[in-house]
């Protein structure tokens, strides 16, 4: 609970601020310098700081962009072996200036955040970023898409080396876009603010190449007919992207050929038509707030797309055919294996936990829990695509268990057990939901932001609050009988510096370090875990 807050200016010679504070029994004081490049630097006072899992302010910069941060994203040690190196971070930002940057920071208190590069190129606000795996041979390049207004996105080769930098590999910009002039010539309307909203990325195994070539190669060659064989194509990457349009649009890239394609479009109410039941039907709408790529490896290298809307509702589809349809230059309809309300307004973020990968024995599974108290859609399950309840599967299927924890606009904090297996007969994944639960009123206000390191999560939103959850994953799976104060346990709250904080993620190369973006950038580290 805040107790006190003071605001000293440093008189007319300069334009930076000193924050004190109160949170319980630890006094934090931190100096904000808001001018361009400016620094500033937290020293907070430790005395009588008993909570484990308490909080630390230990870097905050003035405004680093332009304009608002609105997206972050981690990045691992480019090219960087060096000593000099050692001990830092590196992540990236996205804003409303229409800019990417670079930072690095040091991993310990009173760090410096430093700007190694800027990427330019988009004509509008950058709105997410998501990071893929470079292809082998090229490790030490990974590959950084931005994406945001206009639905343009852009695929970047990070480089290392003395500083490190980005270069554009890649593109997407809408066709009509290119025709923009001639269509508000003729009077045309067009649909000027619409964007991309949120993005994933993922690199595809090399054994998968669309399911017409020989595995390995990572050369599709789909399309041939008798003799004669289409031109190859690669597909290294997939990538997903929310738009304020309720849809998700699936691209994939050719690093070879450095094309950025796209392969198919998703839209969340398709599966709105195949309920057969109005009463248990979800409705959802609305731009895609969030979006996350899984790959399975135990349901053959099933590829999951979650996303989450404005309605509040999670969908999850089987992309695995996404590659193959780009290659045939075919785009078909690939429904919701299912559909769960998890909040009554917009579901900001989302992150998946891997509860473990198993085995069913017996040859038979059980249902747990009835689906009638779940606000799921059950879709028809004749392709044994749907989400459904018990059904008679060898022992040999495999199965893999995911937790999907979720924050939205309703200050609410949402747990979703999510059974994923594969059907014997048609090699089809099938998703069955095993419980929902909600912790109402986590927040004063709406929750923007969720991260997690190991078992701890960590929430943030308008309100300037961070707060650090632990979970318990094992019991998130138990029946109803379990109370989410059994699972999910409130251990701090801090008090964030930066205004508006809009995004938040957890530094790779320093995991008890997280970075807060809004209007500004604060390093927040958890003192003991």
């Amino acid at each position: 609970i805040l107790e006190r807050r003071a605001v000293w200016p440093r008189g007319a010679c300069g334009a930076a601020f000193v924050f004190a504070y109160a949170c319980g029994s630890v006094l934090h004081t931190c100096c904000s310098d808001p001018s361009p490049g400016g620094t500033g630097r937290g020293l907070p006072s430790t005395a009588g700081l008993v909570d484990a899992s308490s909080l630390a302010a230990c870097s905050l910069r003035g405004p680093l962009h332009g304009r608002e941060i609105l997206a972050v994203l981690p990045l691992p040690h480019i090219g960087q072996t060096d000593a000099s190196h050692q001990g830092k971070a590196l992540f990236a930002t996205g804003s409303e200036d229409n800019a990417v940057k670079l930072f690095s920071t040091q991993c310990s208190h009173n760090a410096k955040v430093s700007c190694l590069a800027t990427l330019e190129g988009h004509p509008a606000a950058v709105r997410a970023l998501a990071l893929s795996a470079p292809r082998r041979g090229e490790e030490d390049s990974p590959l950084l898409f931005s994406a945001g207004g206009k639905e343009v996105l852009c695929c970047w080769r990070l480089l290392g080396g003395v500083r490190v930098r980005g270069e554009l590999l890649a593109s997407h910009v809408p066709p009509e876009r290119n025709s923009l002039a001639a269509k508000l010539a003729g009077g045309q309307r067009t649909d000027t603010d619409c964007r991309f909203m949120s993005v994933a990325a993922l690199r595809l195994p090399e054994s998968r190449c669309s399911g017409c070539c020989g595995a390995g190669s990572g050369v599709c060659g789909a399309g041939r007919s008798g003799g004669s064989e289409a031109p190859s194509r690669r597909c290294d990457h997939l990538v997903a992207a929310g738009t304020s349009r309720a849809e998700v649009h699936l691209f994939v890239l050719d690093e070879e050929r450095a094309t950025l394609r796209q392969c198919m479009t998703l839209s969340p109410s398709a599966a709105q038509s195949r309920s057969s039941s109005s009463r248990t039907a979800v409705v959802t709408g609305g731009p895609i707030l969030c979006v996350h790529l899984r790959r399975l490896a135990s349901c053959d290298e099933a590829l999951l797309l979650l996303a989450g809307d404005t309605s509040g509702a999670l969908t999850v589809w089987d992309v695995s055919a996404a590659t193959a349809a780009a290659e045939r230059g075919t785009s078909p309809a690939v429904v919701p294996l299912c559909q769960v309300r998890l909040h009554s307004m917009g579901l900001n973020g989302l992150v998946v936990l891997d509860v473990c990968n198993w085995r069913m024995e017996g040859g038979h599974v059980a249902a747990s829990g009835s689906e009638a108290h779940l606000s799921a859609a059950p879709l028809s399950g004749a392709d044994c695509g749907g989400a459904r309840a018990a059904q008679s599967i060898p022992s040999t299927s495999p199965a893999a268990r995911l937790l999907v924890v979720s924050v939205g606009d309703d200050q609410a904090i949402s747990l979703c057990a999510l059974e994923v297996s594969q059907c014997v007969s048609t090699g089809a994944a099938r998703v069955l939901v095993r419980n929902t639960r909600s912790c109402t009123g986590a927040h004063g206000q709406s929750i923007r932001s969720i991260a997690a390191v190991g078992n701890l999560l960590f929430t943030s939103g308008p309100g300037q609050r961070m707060c650090t959850w632990r979970i318990s994953v094992s019991r998130a799976w138990q029946e109803s009988d379990v109370g989410m104060c059994d699972v999910l346990e409130r251990c701090s709250t801090q008090l964030i510096g930066v205004h508006h904080p809009m995004a938040m993620s957890v530094l790779s190369e320093a995991p008890n370090s997280i970075v807060v973006v809004g209007c500004g950038v604060q390093i927040i580290t958890v003192l003991d875990r």
